[in-house]
């Protein structure tokens, strides 16, 4: 069994996390080559390599067979096979993880509507709830934002930090009078890893 998750690719959260945000990569021997040669491998690299975002989302797929984010990673799968993709694709690439990252309280375990969200100045403001695909988007996330780098800045503060801090960690009262759901710790605890990644790769912008 042991075996068989280490072929698959199951591992820890910080495990996981180490690979992506602290790989080393191993030392090449130097060779000399023309500038034309380094430019042509280059480009050939950015446009055939699977990106680290390509990559993880299918190791996520592995580890989650849950319908939910069986749903997410066929909507991501075809936007995120090059990093030319993931970046003209990155504001529909992140509007679709935050409806997967949460779903509405009225309905477990199914995405949130798009036209739902960020709606805060609603006299009926939308409550959610974690679901089954939480955990392995918050890690996406942070992927995303390391392939993406500054290019993520114009929706951190406005769409996802939001949806973390206001529609998570933060929610609105019931009208019901009911007790909201008490937040799993080790959710609490990806979501804090996850903005920390996000804005450390946004450090750029941040300083500016």
């Amino acid at each position: 069994y042991r075996k068989y998750k280490r072929r698959i690719g199951v591992t820890s959260s910080a495990t996981r996390e180490e690979n992506v945000h602290h790989f080393r990569p191993s030392k090449r021997i130097r060779g000399e080559k023309d500038e034309s040669t380094k430019d042509n491998e280059q480009e050939a690299d950015v446009l055939s390599e699977k990106t680290t975002l390509s990559t993880e989302l299918d190791l996520a797929s592995d580890r989650n067979p849950s319908e939910i984010f069986g749903q997410c990673y066929r909507e991501l799968w075809p936007l995120v096979r090059s990093l030319p993709e993931i970046i003209h694709h990155a504001e529909l690439i992140v509007e679709i993880m935050l409806r997967y990252l949460l779903s509405p309280a009225e309905a477990p375990n199914q995405k949130s509507v798009a036209a739902d969200l960020f709606d805060y100045e609603s006299t009926q403001p939308k409550r959610y709830q974690v679901n089954l695909a939480t955990a392995e988007i918050f890690h996406l996330l942070a992927v995303c934002a390391k392939d993406l780098r500054h290019e993520i800045h114009v929706w951190l503060h406005s769409r996802i930090l939001p949806r973390i801090f206001v529609d998570l960690l933060n929610p609105p009262l019931s009208t019901s009078g009911k007790q909201s759901i008490p937040l799993d710790v080790t959710i609490t605890e990806a979501s804090f890893r996850a903005v920390a990644y996000l804005l450390r790769y946004d450090t750029e912008k941040l300083i500016e």
